[in-house]
């Protein structure tokens, strides 16, 4: 049997096994036993493209078994959001909020990186509702100003280089201050777009 002959359909009740007694003890944060599950079809499937049995002296099941072990803990690691300080001990943030609106406190590189990450990574886990979002997708206008914004980006785009600061101006409501020759070729140039 070569690398080749081996398909998903050969090794889908491997899988399902592994899904079946790794994905519940594997779940944390936000990841529940189907995102678990997920995964762990996904890491069997990726670890199928380099499958070679050649070099594998061990049994199928341990083999995919031993990949989905490491694949998982590499998954906890990167998107496990870890509260702890960047800093020693002896860091002048973690003794009291006073420090952190400080002139120290917007110089820290070590500090500021850590707040990102630490908001980036809770804006991922804990996204905006959807509810409070459809309101502003269902307004009538809608569709046409996403329209709008597209024809303009894609104008903008475009046009040539030396037009471009004009149709800027007149975008934004400011035509009068836009030369006459330079409205005309814009008008021109947007007649064509539109027929394309």
């Amino acid at each position: 049997m070569t690398n080749n002959e081996l398909t998903y359909e050969d090794i889908a009740e491997i899988v399902e096994y592994l899904v079946k007694t790794k994905s519940y003890q594997n779940t944390f944060d936000c990841y529940d036993q189907e995102d678990i599950s997920q995964e762990i079809r996904l890491i069997c499937l990726k670890a199928l493209e380099h499958f070679d049995v050649s070099k594998v002296k061990m049994k199928l099941v341990n083999f995919f078994g031993r990949c989905v072990d490491n694949a998982l803990k590499n998954l906890k690691r990167d998107n496990y959001i870890r509260y702890g300080q960047p800093c020693n001990a002896d860091c002048a943030f973690l003794h009291g909020d006073e420090y952190l609106d400080s002139d120290l406190a917007k110089v820290c590189k070590r500090w500021i990186k850590y707040r990102q990450n630490l908001q980036n990574r809770i804006n991922i886990k804990h996204p905006i509702n959807v509810d409070t979002v459809s309101d502003s997708i269902s307004a009538p206008n809608f569709e046409e100003e996403i329209e709008t914004n597209d024809l303009k980006k894609y104008l903008i785009a475009q046009i040539d280089d030396e037009l471009r600061p004009h149709l800027l101006n007149i975008l934004e409501g400011d035509r009068r201050d836009v030369p006459a020759n330079y409205r005309h070729k814009i008008q021109r140039f947007i007649k064509k777009i539109m027929k394309e």
